[in-house]
C-alpha cells in the first residue's frame, strides 16, 4: 500500500501521543522504526511539535489554576479538583480539563497524581497516573480500572474523595 503524507501524519501523531511523546515503558526499537517509516512518507516532526504544543488562552489559564490550586497528601500524592463551576468559568470543554491530568505530573516526591473532575449530572471521574507505584488496582476499588501507571476511577459522591486520597 502507498502512504500518502495526510495519512502518515494521522498515524505519526497517533504513536507520539499513545507513547507519551516515547516516554512510555512500552516504548521499543519497533515504535521508533515504525515512526521513522512514517518520517520517510513526509512527516514534518516540527510542524505536528508545533500544532501539538499550542494551547487555548482558556486552557492556559486553567493549567494557572491547577498549579495553583493542587494539593499534595502526606504521602505524597499530588491531586487537584475541577468541580463544575471551575471547568465553566474557565470556558474550556470536558474533554480539554480531563487533557490536562499531567501539569502536575513532575512534582518531586509525588509518584502518583490525579485529576478529579466534576462532569454534568454530578458525575465524579478521576484521571489516576503514576510514574511507579501500581494504581489500577485502587482505581479498581473505585469503579475503575486500567493500567499500572494510568487508570480511571469514579466517586460516588465528593464524600468520598478523602477515603481515596488516604488509600
Amino acid at each position: 500500500l502507498k502512504m500518502n503524507k495526510e495519512a502518515a501524519e494521522a498515524l505519526y501523531v497517533g504513536i507520539l501521543t499513545d507513547t507519551g511523546r516515547y516516554k512510555f515503558d512500552s516504548v521499543n526499537s519497533r515504535t521508533f522504526m515504525a515512526a521513522a517509516c512514517l518520517v520517510d512518507c513526509g512527516v514534518s516532526l516540527g510542524y505536528i511539535d508545533n500544532q501539538l504544543s499550542i494551547e487555548t488562552l482558556e486552557t492556559l489559564k486553567l493549567k494557572g489554576y491547577i498549579l495553583s490550586n493542587f494539593k499534595i497528601s502526606e504521602n505524597g500524592f499530588a491531586y487537584v479538583v475541577l468541580k463544575r463551576d471551575v471547568i465553566l468559568a474557565h470556558g474550556v470543554s470536558d474533554e480539554d480539563a480531563a487533557a490536562q491530568v499531567s501539569t502536575i505530573s513532575t512534582i518531586e516526591g509525588c509518584p502518583v497524581w490525579a485529576l478529579f473532575i466534576e462532569y454534568p449530572n454530578n458525575e465524579i471521574r478521576v484521571r489516576l497516573r503514576s510514574r511507579g507505584p501500581v494504581i489500577n488496582t485502587l482505581a479498581e476499588q473505585y469503579h475503575g480500572g486500567g493500567h499500572a501507571k494510568a487508570s480511571g476511577a469514579s466517586l460516588d459522591c465528593w464524600e468520598d474523595l478523602d477515603g481515596f486520597v488516604q488509600k
